[in-house]
């Protein structure tokens, strides 16, 4: 627009003052190009304004990025740091994490332990209840059953309770005393009694009508009942029972107490009276100190005995038929009489007969085919006379072995006995010992007749292996005499 108006101006002065238009159209050009250039350095200010303007804002915007980079770096820097830090503490949790489960499994290793132990203990002594003092039995027994219930469950610390109160109970019961009043079934018959307990060591009972006692005595026997009531006291044992149990109704002190504290007598040992055995029971209780092994050595002895009846009574039939077959048939072969000979042979069915009967087949032969056939025949007899006699050596001697089985059974049972009750009285150790030892015996007193036995039988097999051997060779000699083999 100022161009234009620049160019209006000239045209109106050269018309003023009647100038040379080329001049004029001259000036024209140059006031055009004067007007070109100064919009072309306007342009060029303005964009060397808006170049700096631009420049101005990138570095602005540079700064910011600049700035921001650098705020992003110190979140990174502290990101990682925390990151860092985070992946320290993770390592640290789980190594501790890994310390916590192996001692979580050591401690379950170790807690199933004792839940073994404790298990262990309770059924050991579930096992021996039994032959404990008999007072408390079924509470204890409840509390141990408690016990193994609770540790099927995985609770060992209310079985660990458990136990340790059950062992209570049996600890408190062998250090209080009672004296009570109570029915009791005595001899199968109901009555009521003063009843005296001194721990875990003595209970006595005092009839109140009629003044009789009985008492709660252990057994000596390696087999059998631990306690037992006994009434066939002898008279000292019951006068002192009585004495106690009244001294403690009455409240006086201090009362005898008549029995052994250690407990370690038998309940036939000074305290009740004695009956004498009859023999048929003596045998019966000696049978049953035995024990089972018994069994088989009775029936070993039986079957030793029945085979050797039967052996003897065939040898003895074997015997006489021997004879009454020598008497006949060498008469006849000495009298040349074959037929009559071979025709006796043929009526009977033993050994001797049969190689007999062989022999005079053979009579027109030589005589090596006579003995050949008489040695086959011998053969098949042999072992018929021998049967059985090998099974009765073998009874004889498996009759010590048996014995012996049963005296280390018994030797078990006995040091078991001993690990209950301790080795304060010998006479347990004694006892023990010879019961084990009732089994030994018996298998030697089975045994060594068998062994005779045996070698009778073999005596008597070997007369009649030399008696048909001898028959037989006379009635080679008979038929073919010596250097003669037509």
């Amino acid at each position: 627009m100022k161009k234009y108006s620049i160019l209006f101006c000239l045209l109106a002065f050269a018309y003023a003052k009647d100038v040379d238009p080329k001049l004029i159209q001259l000036q024209i050009e140059i006031a055009a190009l004067k007007s070109l250039k100064q919009e072309k350095l306007e342009l060029l200010e303005s964009k060397e304004a808006q170049r700096w303007q631009n420049r101005y804002k990138q570095n602005a915007e540079i700064k910011l990025l600049e700035e921001k980079s650098k705020s992003f770096e110190e979140k990174y820097n502290r990101f990682a740091n925390d990151l860092y830090r985070k992946q320290e503490e993770k390592i640290q949790n789980q190594d501790r994490t890994e310390e916590l489960e192996l001692k979580w499994i050591q401690l379950a290793k170790k807690q199933t332990a004792l839940g073994l132990s404790i298990k262990q203990s309770s059924e050991k002594i579930s096992e021996k209840i039994s032959y404990d003092f008999p007072i408390g039995i079924n509470d204890r027994t409840l509390l141990l059953n408690q016990v193994n219930s609770q540790i099927a469950e995985n609770k060992i610390e209310m079985a660990l309770e458990r136990f340790f109160e059950e062992r209570y109970y049996r600890y408190n019961l062998s250090q209080t005393q009672e004296v009570l009043t109570k029915t009791n079934i005595w001899n199968d018959v109901e009555k009521t009694v003063w009843q005296v307990r001194l721990g875990t060591i003595f209970l006595g009972d005092l009839d109140k009508e009629n003044s009789q006692t009985q008492s709660l005595l252990r057994t000596g026997a390696l087999q059998g009942k631990t306690f037992v009531w006994r009434s066939d006291l002898t008279d000292e044992f019951h006068t002192g029972l009585k004495d106690l149990v009244q001294s403690s109704v009455q409240n006086k002190s201090p009362a005898y107490v008549p029995i052994d504290v250690l407990q370690n007598r038998g309940i036939g040992l000074g305290y009740t009276k004695q009956n004498k055995l009859s023999t048929s029971k003596k045998i019966s209780a000696w049978f049953a100190k035995g024990g089972l092994v018994m069994y088989p050595l009775l029936a070993c002895a039986l079957l030793a005995l029945l085979l050797a009846l039967e052996r003897y009574w065939v040898y003895l039939r074997r015997s006489k038929k021997l004879a009454e077959t020598r008497s006949q048939i060498l008469p006849l072969l000495e009298e040349g009489k074959y037929r009559e000979a071979l025709a006796y042979c043929e009526t009977q069915s033993t050994g001797l007969s049969k190689a007999l009967a062989a022999l005079i087949s053979h009579r027109n032969g030589k005589r090596e085919l006579a003995e050949k056939s008489i040695k086959e025949s011998l053969i098949v007899e042999i072992p018929s006379l021998e049967k059985r006699l090998s099974l009765i050596s073998a009874l004889g001697a498996s009759a010590p072995l048996l014995g012996l089985l049963g005296t280390v059974s018994g030797m078990i049972t006995l040091f078991k006995v001993i690990t209950d009750v301790g080795t304060n009285d010998a006479r347990i150790l004694a006892g023990g010992i010879s019961e084990a030892l009732v089994t030994t015996q018996t298998g030697l007193i089975i045994a060594i007749p068998i062994l005779l036995i045996h070698g009778f039988l073999s005596e008597k097999l070997d007369a009649i292996t030399a008696d048909l051997q001898s028959t037989t060779i006379d009635g080679l000699n008979t038929v073919w005499p010596e250097g003669d083999d037509s």
